[in-house]
């Protein structure tokens, strides 16, 4: 039975998956299209579910394939399950030289088995005061060597020089000079100093990356200690991790931090896009998605970075590239886009005129890297962000 069907059709209920596809040396686009679906969805000769179950390659362009997958091949509400499919032992195929997952249309009915974020984007800018502006966030650097008083020193600086947000590094856990439970119950203590000395709304993200049992012992102890939201780098821990994290702690905000994204996103050629990243964390239930930037020290490239950041905002994403799919949301709420990736107080016009003000912009070394940081020097670096907290 052929897999590749261009007069196929697909179905509501399937799920659509883009790839860019190279064979190696010798094979045909064909032949490893074929191949591609067969290993994904059935591998099998013969038997009475075979055409029933059958993936179809219904459009081919150039070296870009559209497959579609029947929704009897997923399981509801599990985003590692339908990876192991769509991006499982495909891609150690030894006939594909390069395979890339460019995007996924997820249908209704499993959009809907996911909670999404719990609080999103919109009661996330309000709950921070509705500025007119990009949210700041802070990311307190050096990430790992940083004793907890000049940790405290230079968190205070800035939240009190304007940042609405700061946040533990993905490095920084449990470490022999900044324990986590003394630093998270410091940090929330300035925070709450602040708050009151400014009369602005902040925010702290401990990072509670770590295996399954440590991230909920970390996040319960946030949440005791007065803390309202946490840091975790769903890359390393796993989409299981954050989906578990949402639904434990259904009232918090949380934080998504992508580090290791460039293992699987950064060739062109391979892996999987980080439009299709940070479209499962919308779904795991991730408040703030980090989606890098069109400018610092990342590598992705404007058309990419805009279309995510749409899609977080969106209710019914389309596009016109004819590599990457629609997306209507059916509900699920929107993700607050996170602009990261070695961001200095000169990209802060071009990213303000790219996006608006509908996104967090993320310093660190930049910002919290030197020594002696005060309120002060926080404000001038932040000068084109508008009107900040004024100096207490």
């Amino acid at each position: 039975m052929p897999y590749i069907d261009k007069a196929y059709q697909p179905q509501p209920t399937d799920l659509l998956c883009s790839y860019h596809l190279e064979p190696t040396n010798g094979k045909t686009l064909e032949s490893v299209t074929e191949e591609l679906c067969s290993k994904a969805a059935i591998d099998a000769s013969a038997g009475a579910n075979r055409a029933a179950l059958a993936a179809h390659a219904y459009a081919i362009d150039g070296n870009n394939v559209k497959v579609a997958y029947p929704a009897e091949h997923f399981e509801a509400g599990n985003i590692p399950q339908v990876l192991s499919v769509v991006a499982g032992r495909i891609f150690g195929l030894a006939n594909i030289a390069n395979l890339r997952l460019l995007d996924v249309c997820f249908p209704e009915w499993w959009v809907k088995s996911f909670r999404g974020p719990a609080q999103g984007s919109e009661a996330l800018h309000e709950l921070l005061g509705s500025p007119e502006r990009p949210l700041v966030s802070a990311l307190i650097a050096p990430e790992v060597g940083v004793d907890l008083e000049t940790y405290k020193k230079k968190a205070s600086a800035a939240l009190m020089g304007g940042c609405d947000i700061i946040r533990d590094s993905h490095q920084l856990t449990d470490l022999p000079n900044n324990r986590f439970e003394e630093r998270v119950k410091a940090v929330l203590a300035l925070t709450q100093e602040a708050v009151k000395k400014s009369e602005l709304p902040k925010l702290y993200f401990p990072n509670v990356t770590g295996p399954g049992d440590v991230v909920l012992k970390r996040t319960r102890f946030v949440i005791n200690s007065g803390g309202n939201g946490v840091a975790i780098d769903f890359q390393t821990s796993g989409f299981g991790v954050l989906q578990m994290l949402r639904n434990e702690f259904p009232g918090l905000i949380i934080y998504a931090d992508r580090t290791s994204h460039g293992a699987v996103a950064r060739n062109k050629k391979h892996g999987i896009a980080m439009t299709t990243i940070g479209k499962l964390a919308r779904l795991a239930g991730a408040d703030l998605v980090e989606i890098g930037s069109i400018t610092g020290d990342m590598i992705e490239t404007q058309a990419q970075v805009v279309a995510l950041h749409t899609n977080l905002l969106a209710e019914n994403f389309t596009t016109q590239n004819p590599q990457r799919f629609n997306q209507n949301w059916f509900g699920l709420k929107k993700c607050m886009p996170v602009l990261s990736g070695g961001l200095t107080s000169e990209d802060i016009r071009e990213l303000r005129y790219t996006f608006g003000h509908q996104m967090v912009l993320q310093f660190g070394r930049s910002l919290t890297g030197r020594d002696n940081i005060t309120p002060e020097y926080i404000q001038r670096f932040l000068f084109d962000m508008g009107p900040l907290v004024p100096l207490v």
